[in-house]
């Protein structure tokens, strides 16, 4: 289940602060979400580049398993893949190999890519499935040259 990204600020204002202090409150607040990255109206990063650049850092972090997982789905992005054909495709030996690299790969994401993972996990009727858009895939192909 994918994580939301966005920041809540409450402000408390108490009876007596005085005008020009509440002004450089809401003004201070405002540069906290320019540096965030909540615009995109050119006054802070784009969102858009900040997650494309997460998502390459989490494929060039990856190792082991995790990496062929990556590359498998981008291989196959735009389309919603089966935890079982993604399980035999990796040579997983028990259906429970695949959750758990997935729950090893979120909390990484958590950790060091603020939640930006580059696929999705989809409850169908036919079961959970991952799915890697065009773009993220475009992204861990243009790496995986190197």
């Amino acid at each position: 289940m994918p994580k939301s990204n966005e920041v809540n600020i409450h402000l408390h204002i108490h009876e007596g602060a005085s005008p020009e202090a509440v002004r450089a409150a809401i003004e201070a607040i405002g540069e906290k979400n320019e540096a965030v990255g909540d615009r995109e109206d050119g006054t802070g990063a784009d969102r858009g580049e900040r997650d494309a650049e997460l998502i390459r850092r989490a494929y060039l972090d990856s190792e082991e398993k995790a990496k062929p997982l990556l590359e498998y789905l981008a291989d196959n992005a735009g389309r919603e893949i089966p935890y079982p054909e993604i399980s035999e495709h990796l040579g997983f030996p028990t259906s429970r190999s695949l959750p758990g690299l997935l729950g090893a790969f979120s909390r990484r994401a958590d950790h060091r890519y603020g939640g930006v993972q580059p696929y999705e996990r989809r409850d169908t009727a036919a079961g959970w499935c991952l799915y890697m858009s065009e773009e993220n895939a475009e992204l861990i192909k243009e790496l995986r040259g190197r």
